[in-house]
């Protein structure tokens, strides 16, 4: 495996990061101020990988989109029709037929047809093309060959929709999406939780994240946790793949996936600035521009935000900083031209860089303490404080041939290298012939009485702790030092031909994969004593110092055909090749392994009416196994079952769909990761156990209402979850699952979740309102009636207001949490922490 990571690394002309510290053992709590590592910067890139057809992302403010074009006029800008939103067939492509220029204000798309409401920015599902009278619709600028479905439920968040709320927090936005879950853990969504049709959201891990259909998890094999994820601003679209149409994307299935889209390459020179400030010194400042001519073009974004915190530390006069800092840096350039006469190819280099340093701790608080001030911090996480950056290079081609043949081709290299310096658990001092006495934080908060409460006022910092060898009062605080690679090469086709009165669309595609992670945990000793925190320890000792690597050859094919212009069966497969290898530098202890999953999958769509029409799919959902865990430990398994309706009706331009799905497993995976609680010795181990059932119906319902110049969009989701147990979970490492037994529900999964949104909008005046509604949750595997702890039942209101003062300049007041919330999000890994605090911010908007 070693000898293929150098030829990969070639490929992807690969440029690692510097990470020479990462992991030190003799790190120590790292500066409080702002992150030293220079211009913040961005995430992965785009164009050219197994999501080729996936959506572009939407248009630029100040020009058209210059995806999937051909070489524009010399002396022209592209058309663009004065009285609708509906995006021109860019040239080479032919020109689409009037009736395939439009399309229903709110139908559901299969995988990659998807189209876009600028009022409700909705994918949909669809086998014929309507039409629905005074709703502005744009289609993205797609090339024919991609407007074929592969079964499926694919929904889009677009553009507009983004822009409605400006969020910079990816909670808020997928919480938009029936089917997906979140579990708020910081207040800003720096490392969010999410879940698709009733997967764990426990860091993401099970489900597939890519940028532009490239991977963007540190290391999505080998440590497929999510501790990076790219800043929402700079995103304009956002598409959510369930069911059969995860077929062209993995590793994961078993839940779904998620990409996100960049904002492409103008056509024309335009640019935009947003500066905001707000409550908590809250600040907000992107920037991009770009431009194009007859041979290429570029684009260069920036992104930065910052907080002082909404949470004030104990037992300090004025409360230092429990903010962040973050940013992200992308520049993009292109080269494109005709290739003879009937082909057309484009070049794109996309270079990235990104950074954060968050004072952010896993330390929550009792209940009573929750209570009194959910807001509050404990003494003893003054110290913690997690740092990273992040390196991107990414090389993309496009190759276009005629009118029904698109190749798309990729290689890319990612590089993260992150310490976290952070509160791990309470004890002793490690003993010299091995051994330490650890008392896990989970139950000390929990549980506040007896022992547990002399530990939790030294946690505050209200009582001194013994300070000698003989201690077990001690604040062990870790930092967990890591250094990720990704590494891949990735190329796929899209074709389309007719044989009668039969149409086809063929898509095949194969990446080759390579990441890792090097790991080194450390510790120290920290006692309480005068109202300060001092280091007892000379020396920080070693937890855990691991090296983990894989490598996947994947492939994928989907084959769809149309009969009679209403039936459209999609039948596809993907095929996983994974090569593992760990290495315990601490015991000596190696491991190797090699596993092969083959996962069908299969859709069906009968447009009934051209109102109406039904849908439904079947597809073995997969996880793969981390490097490094026992033999008799097996992927998750799974069969996902979704079937459906959908609906919409011209005069009023309302649209809906419902869908049913179930996920029943064979083989269910619980992962051990700190962010759920675990001990760093039970760190990344696996195990199977539990074999759930997941049962659930989700529905959207939207309406675009235009009243002269005025817009109503309207958007209502709704998610209901049914989870259980069908056998004892056993001895699983994650203290999610232990213990599970028959009949008991899932952690983190909410029964009911309602998201709605509702706006008045004039071309210089508006007002958006977003409400959502989330059910308590459990926080372990849990029987109805049982006493164990769960979270609250969460209501947001959200709102943003707009004001257009001259012809490019906006400003703008966005206010979040406008009810005052203060409900329990979640107690893991170590206590009661609050949902996302009430905040308002005001900024401007200059477009050009």
């Amino acid at each position: 495996m070693r000898t293929l990571a150098p030829i990969l690394l070639l490929l992807a002309l690969a440029s690692p990061a510097a990470a020479q510290d990462a992991g030190r053992p003799d790190a120590g709590p790292p500066d409080a101020g702002p992150p030293a590592a220079g211009p913040p910067a961005a995430g992965p890139p785009a164009a050219g990988g197994p999501d080729a057809g996936a959506p572009d992302g939407g248009r630029d403010a100040g020009g058209t989109d210059a995806r999937d074009a051909g070489p524009p006029p010399a002396d022209a800008a592209p058309e663009v029709e004065e009285e609708s939103d509906v995006e021109p067939a860019p040239a080479p492509a032919p020109e689409p037929e009037p009736e395939e220029a439009e399309y229903p204000d709110d139908l559901i798309l299969s995988d990659d047809d998807v189209l876009v409401d600028p009022d409700l920015d909705d994918v949909v599902e669809s086998e014929e093309d309507l039409t629905v009278p005074d709703v502005v619709v744009t289609a993205p600028a797609i090339d024919e060959t991609e407007q074929r479905p592969t079964g499926g439920a694919v929904q889009r968040l677009g553009e507009e929709e983004l822009e409605r709320f400006s969020y910079d927090n990816p909670d808020a936005v997928v919480q938009q999406v029936p089917g997906a879950y979140v579990r708020q853990e910081d207040g800003f969504g720096l490392r969010p939780n999410i879940g698709l049709r009733g997967v764990s959201s426990e860091r993401s891990s099970r489900i597939t994240l890519m940028e532009d259909g490239i991977l963007f998890g540190p290391a999505p094999y080998a440590a497929p946790a999510a501790y990076y994820f790219p800043l929402m601003l700079r995103m304009t679209g956002v598409d959510v793949y369930m069911g059969a149409a995860t077929i062209p994307f993995g590793p994961t299935t078993v839940g779904g996936a998620i990409d996100l889209h960049n904002r492409e390459i103008p056509r024309e020179a335009s640019g935009g600035v947003d500066l905001a400030l707000g409550t908590y010194l809250y600040g907000r400042a992107h920037a991009w521009a770009g431009a194009s001519n007859d041979w290429g073009g570029f684009v260069a974004e920036g992104v930065f935000l910052r907080s002082d915190g909404f949470k004030s530390l104990q037992g300090f006069e004025a409360s230092p900083n429990t903010g962040f800092d973050r940013g992200e840096l992308v520049l993009r350039g292109e080269l494109r031209g005709a290739v003879g006469d009937d082909a057309y190819q484009r070049l794109e280099l996309r270079l990235g860089f990104s950074a954060e340093g968050s004072n952010e701790s896993y330390l929550g608080l009792t209940d009573t303490d929750f209570a009194a001030d959910p807001y509050q911090r404990y003494f003893a996480s003054q110290l913690d404080r997690m740092e990273w950056w992040r390196t991107q290079v990414q090389l993309r081609h496009t190759l276009e041939v005629g009118d029904g043949f698109v190749l798309r081709s990729a290689a890319y290299r990612h590089d993260l290298t992150r310490n976290w310096f952070k509160v791990n658990a309470m004890g002793g001092l490690p003993r010299e012939g091995g051994g330490q006495t650890r008392t896990e934080l989970f139950d000390v908060l929990l549980n506040p009485s007896g022992a547990n409460a002399v530990l939790g006022a030294v946690l505050r910092g209200e009582e001194d702790g013994e300070l000698g060898p003989a201690s077990n009062d001690y604040v062990l605080i870790g930092n967990n030092g890591r250094v990720f690679g990704s590494t891949g090469v990735q190329t796929e086709g899209v074709g389309t031909f007719e044989t009668g009165p039969l149409s086809h669309r063929v898509r095949v595609g194969a990446r080759l994969h390579h990441d890792d992670v090097f790991r080194h945990h450390t510790e120290g000793a920290f006692g309480v004593a005068g109202g300060e925190l001092i280091e007892v320890t000379e020396q920080r000792y070693t937890l855990l110092r691991t090296e983990a690597q894989a490598l996947a050859l994947s492939a994928h094919a989907a084959w769809s055909v149309e009969l009679w212009d209403a039936v459209t069966v999609t039948p596809g497969v993907r095929t996983e090749l994974i090569w593992t290898s760990y290495d315990d530098r601490e015991s000596g202890m190696t491991n190797a392994a090699f596993r092969a999953a083959v996962l069908p999958g299969a859709g069906l769509e009968w447009q009934i009416i051209d109102e109406l029409a039904v849908f439904g799919g079947v597809m073995r959902g997969f996880a793969p196994v981390a490097p490094g865990q026992a033999e008799g430990v097996q992927p998750e398994d799974s069969v996902l079952y979704e079937a459906g309706v959908r609906a919409s009706h011209e005069g009023s331009g309302l649209g809906g769909q419902i869908t049913g799905f179930v996920n029943d497993y064979t083989n269910f995976l619980q992962r051990c990761s700190f962010a759920a609680g675990c001990a760093d010795m039970e760190l990344d181990r696996e195990a199977n156990g539990g074999r759930p059932i997941v049962a659930g119906l989700d529905v959207r319902l939207g309406a675009s209402l235009r009243f002269d110049e005025v817009r109503v969009p309207l958007r209502a989701t709704y998610t209901f979850t049914y989870t259980e147990l069908r056998e004892a979970v056993g001895d699983s490492p994650s203290p999610l699952y232990a213990g599970g037994q028959p009949g008991d529900r899932l952690p983190y999964i909410p029964e009911h979740q309602i998201s709605a949104q509702a706006g008045v909008e004039h071309e210089d005046i508006g007002l958006n309102v977003s409400a959502s509604w989330v059910s308590e949750m459990w926080e372990q595997v849990a029987a109805p009636g049982d006493d164990l702890p769960r979270t609250d039942a969460v209501f947001l209101l959200d709102a943003t207001f707009y004001l257009g003062v001259l012809e490019h300049l906006r400003i703008y007041v966005r206010g979040e949490n406008l009810t005052f919330s203060q409900a329990v999000a979640s107690r893991r890994p170590f206590g009661a922490r609050p949902v996302r605090p009430f905040q308002i911010q005001g900024g401007v908007k200059l477009e050009f």
